[in-house]
């Protein structure tokens, strides 16, 4: 706080916002899609949640890591850097896309799946649960 201030508390807050903005596209559409792709083979409501959670894991981690990328690079960067390398998230974009074109935006892609993949998987059989459970005791009306 006192090396950066107020300026240094929200670094990052946009490709962050931009970053969350893709991985609730990833989670929620893609698992509906991937769950109504599923059900016809999978053979239970469960082979096809494992499916759907997988994928929608695999798809939040390819339309995140562009945005986690120039989060990190711009949280990195600090405001009150010696030589701040970034003006803004376009002039990190275009830096990063110079530096190592469109591959440098996937750095880190399997850490990335590595660490969202089991939380995808557990979240999304928790739900299914839980909506199971609560559309026998609770019927729609």
């Amino acid at each position: 706080w006192r090396e950066e201030g107020m300026q240094g508390m929200f670094v990052g807050s946009v490709p962050n916002v931009v970053r969350a903005m893709f991985m609730n596209i990833g989670d929620i559409a893609i698992y509906d899609t991937a769950k109504m792709f599923a059900l016809p083979w999978a053979g239970s409501l469960l082979g096809a949640s494992v499916f759907a959670a997988a994928t929608c894991g695999l798809a939040t981690a390819v339309l995140a890591s562009p945005s986690e990328v120039a989060r990190n690079r711009m949280m990195n960067n600090g405001p009150t850097s010696p030589t701040p390398l970034y003006d803004n998230l376009g002039d990190c974009v275009v830096k990063t896309y110079k530096e190592g074109g469109i591959p440098a935006f996937f750095q880190g892609i399997v850490p990335f799946y590595m660490r969202n993949g089991p939380w995808h998987l557990a979240f999304w059989l928790t739900f299914e649960s839980m909506s199971t459970w609560t559309d026998a005791v609770i019927p729609h009306m």
